[in-house]
């Protein structure tokens, strides 16, 4: 499976998403943006939350490469994976393995 620039819509709902995920396949790349115009200061910022609107609010979470880090050491002992960072750039890039 291949999650590209989207696991933040999904933020609140990790835990189940991975586990669905892990029933569907092999293993699973994510490719989440952790550097971006939202964590800018000023008007970039303001503009990048405004045209991120996807309904009636703004979306206003977004990963850092901490937070994705953090996020992701917190579900793998839970759901049973292990991952690498495969790299880190405007987007971080991961390989997640599921264990038994």
């Amino acid at each position: 499976c291949i999650m590209m620039g989207s696991l933040y819509h999904f933020e609140a709902q990790l835990p189940s998403l991975f586990l669905r995920i892990k029933g569907a396949s092999a293993r699973l790349i994510l490719s989440e943006p952790v550097r971006n115009w939202t964590h800018a200061s000023g008007l970039l910022r303001c503009l990048a939350k405004l045209l991120t609107r996807t309904d009636a609010q703004a979306e206003t979470f977004r990963f850092t490469e901490a937070s994705l880090t953090r996020a992701l050491d917190d579900l793998k002992n839970g759901v049973g994976f292990d991952y690498r960072v495969v790299s880190v750039a405007r987007d971080m890039i991961v390989e997640v393995v599921w264990l038994n």
